[in-house]
């Protein structure tokens, strides 16, 4: 008779215990079968010696232990009853089945041993007959491979034992041939290798908000607008823009913090630019509803520079037409002199809430706004 003995059993996580106790029984019988005995009593010394000391405390501690054994049965056998209804678990099959279907495939895990892994736990959902086809759905679900997916589709695997063939083939081609992965596959990994593209410059390792970017200053040959580079452009054509004469937009507040955030082109921002194609002054709706807004300054060729005569608040004054600018400027000098000509203004401020932003993407420093009426020949724009 031999003498090696198995492992004991270590009761453990009480949630996998009756999975556990129920393998552990099944290696005890093929002890028993190398040490064969008829003799319940002796089987039931070698069941509870081989099961250990925490098995023991289990049996001794319930008091059914020292029941009449049945005729038809003999103390081995009441024996594992006693056992396993401490160890086997109430089950709850919904809930069990529930957790069989988010099953997955772990890293490294071979597609047989994902198979029996959900073999072992399907053993508490009662499939019945529709065992192995339940199982065939969670490796297609479950598996890491999209090949061993691809597969399943193309060829119309629906038998279990045709389906792990397959994925033993593929897992063969993945680990000696890696260059004959499926294009799927190899799509996938380039999507992930490239989820921290830069959309200025299309360069992969930055964002955009990184300052080393080598497309933040500089100009799109496609659109005119500073911070990204032509191959990078979302504009729609460039035609459109070279109509509207617009050169670029000012990022808004805190841009360099967000590395989702880019300097849109003038399409895209419309909503924040107010154009004036007469000369009238800021627009004091966009600016209380618009507290962030960017306006933007723009200068037009030496050729379009035409100078018209406008009074404002009662001063006569030259300006500079700019049908492309959004709001009219005027310097401190100017100012000054409309002031002691004692023009009327309806309206001053010197808390601009509008930034100003000039051809090259220079910031014009705004001392101030004001509000008056202009008069353009028989015209007369009211403020």
């Amino acid at each position: 008779m031999s003498n090696n003995n198995i492992a004991p059993f270590v009761i453990g996580d009480s949630s996998s215990v009756g999975r556990r106790w129920t393998a552990w029984k099944r290696s005890f019988e093929l002890f028993l079968l190398c040490n064969p005995t008829n003799d319940a009593g002796k089987k039931k010394a070698l069941l509870l010696h081989n099961a250990g000391l925490e098995v023991q405390e289990v049996y001794f501690d319930d008091p059914d232990r020292n029941a009449a054994v049945p005729a038809t049965s003999d103390v081995y056998e009441e024996t594992i009853k006693l056992l396993d209804k401490h160890f086997k678990p109430i089950v709850s099959i919904p809930h069990e089945r529930a957790l069989f279907r988010k099953m997955t495939q772990r890293e490294g895990e071979s597609i047989v041993k994902f198979c029996r892994r959900l073999r072992n736990h399907a053993g508490l959902c009662d499939y019945g007959d529709a065992l192995d086809l339940r199982i065939t759905e969670q490796i297609y679900d479950g598996t890491s491979s999209n090949a061993l997916r691809e597969a399943i589709l193309k060829k119309r695997l629906v038998v279990l034992n045709e389906i792990l063939e397959e994925g033993r083939v593929l897992e063969t081609i993945d680990q000696s041939h890696p260059e004959l992965i499926s294009s799927d596959q190899a799509s996938v990994n380039k999507i992930k290798s490239g989820q921290n593209q830069c959309f200025r410059c299309g360069s992969f390792g930055h964002y955009a908000n990184d300052k080393k970017c080598p497309a933040r200053k500089k100009t799109c040959d496609k659109c005119g607008i500073i911070g990204h580079f032509k191959k990078c452009c979302k504009s729609k054509s460039v035609s459109d823009k070279k109509k509207k004469k617009v050169r670029q937009v000012e990022d808004t507040d805190d841009s360099d913090d967000d590395p989702e955030r880019e300097v849109e082109s003038d399409d895209s921002c419309e909503s924040d630019i107010h154009h004036i194609f007469s000369a009238k002054l800021v627009d004091d709706r966009v600016s209380r509803t618009r507290s962030r807004s960017c306006e933007q300054l723009l200068s037009v060729e030496d050729k379009y520079n035409t100078k018209i005569s406008c009074i404002v608040g009662g001063v006569r004054m030259q300006w500079v037409i700019d049908s492309g600018a959004s709001v009219n400027v005027i310097d401190e000098n100017t100012w000054k002199m409309l002031k002691k000509q004692h023009c009327k203004i309806s309206y001053e401020s010197d808390e601009p809430r509008k930034k100003l932003v000039a051809y090259g993407n220079h910031k014009l420093h705004v001392k101030g706004v004001f509000k008056a009426d202009i008069n353009h020949g028989s015209s007369t724009l009211k403020k």
